[in-house]
């Protein structure tokens, strides 16, 4: 079993690193607020603990998703990383502070790929009724998680992930087990260990993800109703316990989802 990687926290009062276990995060930042005497404004803000420290109490995260060459930033309701080398460069040249440094180096050129999205947004929420032909994610419970249209689905996968990672050891440790430097692993990690399905259309065409052996029949139903019975399968391939199905719309042959 690999050890994990510690993650943390610093602030704009104190650039000394904090680190902790990711699934320690979630309660860490709960204390937090406790100790500056913050709860009944957190309590109204509607925010998660997480997402409250960050753009109310503007910390900087460490290590965002175990990827320890960067800082995870918060800025105007989605989160962005920061390169460590970037800002250790920039400290170099200007003596400033690593707080400084990092919201500098930011400021300077933001990242547009959104790294992650606001978990307050109930991103990993669960819509009451499925919405058709849209970008999502779709649980093992067969129920649905939106993609926001300015988003693309690796955000919205970190942000699943994140969430989890925040409070669960068990799942910190799958997730750190079997990383892999893709851009797109917390998505493919969803599909291939969590039993998650993705769907991505472009126009009338759909392409999903999914793993054959894990799939089930509430999820078999949640796809029908999200792409529909009239359909053709233009191209199915696997790879890595992941089957990749590329459809357009035009009768859902449940024979491609049987284990």
């Amino acid at each position: 079993m690999k050890t994990l990687t510690k993650v943390g926290f610093f602030n704009k009062e104190n650039d000394v690193i904090t680190y902790l276990n990711y699934f320690e995060i979630d309660a860490y930042c709960k204390k937090e607020i406790i100790e500056k005497n913050l709860t009944e404004d957190f309590r109204q803000s509607g925010y998660k603990a997480f997402d409250y420290v960050m753009r109310n109490m503007h910390y900087i995260f460490v290590n965002p998703l175990f990827q320890n060459d960067k800082y995870l930033i918060w800025n105007n309701a989605s989160y962005y990383t920061v390169d460590k080398m970037k800002v250790m460069d920039f400290m170099d040249d200007n003596e400033e502070t690593l707080y400084k440094s990092t919201i500098e180096v930011f400021s300077q050129k933001i990242d547009m790929n959104i790294f992650m999205l606001e978990d307050t947004q109930d991103i990993t929420g669960k819509t009451k009724e499925i919405v058709p032909y849209t970008n999502c994610f779709i649980t093992p419970t067969g129920e649905q998680i939106l993609k926001p249209d300015c988003y693309r689905h690796q955000a919205t996968a970190a942000t699943i992930c994140h969430n989890e990672l925040t409070k669960n050891q068990d799942f910190c440790q799958k997730y750190f087990e079997n990383m892999t430097p893709s851009i797109h692993y917390a998505e493919f990690f969803l599909v291939s260990e969590c039993n998650y399905v993705e769907i991505d259309y472009d126009t009338n065409t759909c392409t999903m993800l999914y793993n054959k052996s894990t799939i089930n029949q509430n999820q078999q139903e949640t796809i029908k109703k999200v792409i529909g019975n009239e359909i053709t399968v233009i191209n199915v391939e696997e790879q890595n316990n992941i089957t990749c199905m590329i459809t357009e719309n035009n009768v859902l042959d449940n024979s491609s989802f049987k284990k």
